[in-house]
């Protein structure tokens, strides 16, 4: 028996908040969440201070239990005081073994969750990721962490959610080469200057090539695109799939087949799923 898993950034849109015209709103993303019907959904900046009355509730009834994660990352200061703070959720319909906080090279607070496979009846390790967003260095500070856990552990091993990460190849390459380089510096637009410039350090592969080092395999041969510039605070910019920050991380011992990438229903990231069987 196989079952699904999801990664979800849904921008903090299960509580209420002037995201911009045609965003998602707790209604919409729950009605997404219910259509993916997957049996473990990590859904990163799925909240801002707390979710909108009645969300728990309509989970519940869809069978879920949850558990959540506040970031109390340092580092993000002004954007919580913009938005207020971010929190990181995985929902699960698998018998849970132990749940915990890991606070990965002492940047940001995660979830980490030990399900147990309905039919081999195995302890399965989700990982559920959000890397940094602002510089390469902390990511891989991040990672250097996780893949010394991942040793240390004989169980199969599912990573998934946010990276901020890509893999160096194809057009990806042009985002680490000169003329992004200086379009990152002449662009007047301060905003997409910003962006621009963390989508370049995004773009380099070292996080993913480090993690496929130490065993991870992404679910997704083709690399497909998952994000969007269309974001909070940008929300006037296209809905169009840019680039693959979103990812399903598999180890040997478990195959990952049927990925989807799902469709915009509100945030800047699309969702991405796949069935998961433990060999």
């Amino acid at each position: 028996m196989a079952f699904t898993i999801a990664t979800w950034n849904i921008e903090g849109r299960l509580c209420y908040y002037d995201g911009g015209k045609n965003r998602g709103t707790p209604e919409t993303i729950l009605a997404e969440i219910k259509r993916l019907n997957a049996d473990v959904v990590v859904l990163p900046e799925v909240y801002l201070n707390a979710p909108a009355n009645g969300v728990d509730d309509q989970l519940k009834a869809m069978g879920y239990s949850w558990y959540d994660t506040q970031y109390h990352d340092t580092l993000h200061d002004e954007v919580i005081k913009r938005w207020g703070h971010h929190f990181i959720r995985v929902l699960y319909r698998l018998p849970l073994v132990k749940a915990k906080t890991q606070r990965w090279g002492d940047i940001r607070d995660l979830p980490l969750i030990t399900l147990q496979d309905p039919e081999t009846k195995k302890e399965v390790v989700i990982i559920a990721t959000h890397l940094d967003d602002l510089t390469e260095e902390r990511r891989l500070t991040q990672v250097s962490e996780i893949i010394e856990y991942i040793k240390t552990s004989d169980s199969p091993i599912i990573m998934l959610g946010d990276f901020n990460a890509m893999w160096h190849e194809g057009w990806r390459r042009v985002l680490t080469g000169r003329f992004m380089r200086w379009v990152t510096t002449t662009m007047p637009s301060r905003t997409l200057r910003d962006v621009l410039s963390r989508f370049s350090r995004m773009a380099t592969g070292k996080v993913m090539v480090r993690l496929r080092a130490a065993g991870m395999h992404d679910a997704d041969p083709h690399h497909r695109a998952t994000t969007t510039p269309k974001m909070r605070g940008m929300a006037w910019m296209p809905s169009i799939r840019l680039a693959q920050i979103d990812h399903i991380l598999v180890r040997k011992g478990v195959r990952a087949s049927k990925v989807i990438i799902g469709k915009d229903h509100g945030s800047d990231h699309r969702s991405l799923t796949c069935k998961i069987t433990i060999q």
